[in-house]
């Protein structure tokens, strides 16, 4: 390897950036690597661009990419990739939780053959009982209507040779994306490494229950037909719920001379606006994301550059 790629995403983290950019620098002390750290700074309202311009003034091997605005985690790291011109790029938050000595092993699967490199995160110390549930939720039932198998707890910590980069800058350009997964599902040889999140070194979390729950979605939209499918189990479901109230209705009426029709009606309309709704939900979803691609727009825009002598596709 001649040449080695960080990519770090930040958003509002003045408070923790000194202390990730030390702690980098000294996991890749002893390495004997030529590298670069890309930050990329996606339209942070504090002071996090000013302190990135600090390290870049005195650390040549420091980058970035100021955001005209905040795109979003997934925009963040797929602009470090765009940007990156090492052989081998691990893309990373910058709030301490993914742990910078993590990445000599990194390094060390990719100098063994391995094209990528995920990060499956197995305990989470800043995480509540609630985020852990519902994290843990989210990879059984994404891996049982999902149309591929993912590994669990695999995080926004990873790395890929340029040969993967490669084909996330020309390919793979959707507006609603989820790279963690698209990682699990384009082949190469890959290893899975375990490790333990960090506390937060400052701030709060920006992974809200809210937010989470829209990850969720993208995810499905982008690797599973299955909730389309279930649509018409759904229907014949509600087919057979109609068919057997009915069934019910004429058996108490022919047995004990009892029916009430407005009560099987109101049942029945109930029973149908509510799969009506669920199944528009769901194709919702998928026709938001259909749109959202025809639209055309950009994944990012960058306001400017600091040390970057590779062009975005």
């Amino acid at each position: 390897m001649s040449k080695l790629s960080i990519v770090a995403s930040v958003y509002n983290e003045e408070a923790s950036l000194d202390a990730f950019y030390h702690a980098v620098t000294s996991a890749l002390e002893g390495l004997s690597l030529d590298y670069e750290l890309i930050f990329v700074n996606d339209g942070s309202t504090d002071d996090s661009f000013e302190i990135i311009e600090v390290f870049a003034g005195s650390d040549p091997h420091v980058k970035a990419v100021q955001f005209s605005r905040n795109f979003g985690h997934e925009a963040a790291m797929i602009a470090g990739i765009d940007h990156a011109s090492g052989d081998f790029i691990i893309c990373m938050d910058s709030d301490m939780q993914h742990p910078p000595e993590c990445i000599p092993e990194m390094v060390d699967a990719y100098s063994k053959g391995h094209d990528i490199v995920l990060m499956a995160r197995k305990a989470n110390k800043d995480a509540g009982i609630i985020k852990n549930i519902t994290s843990g939720m989210f990879y059984s039932l994404f891996n049982r209507i999902s149309n591929e198998e993912f590994v669990p707890g695999v995080s926004d910590f990873f790395g890929m040779s340029s040969k993967v980069a490669d084909l996330f800058r020309n390919n793979f350009r959707e507006k609603s994306r989820y790279l963690r997964g698209y990682l699990q599902t384009v082949g190469f040889n890959r290893k899975v490494i375990d490790y333990e999140a960090a506390d937060r070194y400052a701030g709060e979390s920006k992974y809200s229950i809210k937010v989470l729950f829209r990850v969720f979605f993208i995810a499905i939209t982008c690797f599973s037909r299955n909730l389309l499918r279930h649509c018409y189990g759904c229907s014949a479901m509600s087919f057979l719920g109609a068919l057997a109230l009915v069934i019910i209705s004429i058996v108490r009426y022919a047995c004990y001379g009892i029916t009430s029709p407005a009560i099987n009606i109101s049942a029945i309309v109930c029973f149908f606006f509510g799969i009506q709704f669920a199944l528009t939900g769901v194709l919702g979803e998928y026709m938001y994301t259909v749109l959202g691609e025809a639209k055309g727009r950009p994944i990012y825009i960058v306001d400017k550059t600091i040390g970057i002598d590779r062009a975005e596709p």
